[in-house]
């Protein structure tokens, strides 16, 4: 995974932007999907924690 740009970030305070390479498997996809639905989750739920 990789950022896809910097210039976002730079005008959305706080942004965060990934995306996939071309190579990435499908494991690994499956993989970041999961771990961006605990982050989802735990904003819902504790935004302090998912800030940190």
């Amino acid at each position: 995974m990789h950022p896809p740009t910097m210039y976002f970030p730079l005008i959305v305070d706080e942004a965060l932007m990934v995306e996939p390479t071309e190579t990435e498997s499908k494991e690994t996809l499956d993989n970041a999907i999961a771990v961006f639905r605990k982050l989802y989750e735990l904003a819902g739920t504790d935004p302090e924690k998912a800030r940190h």
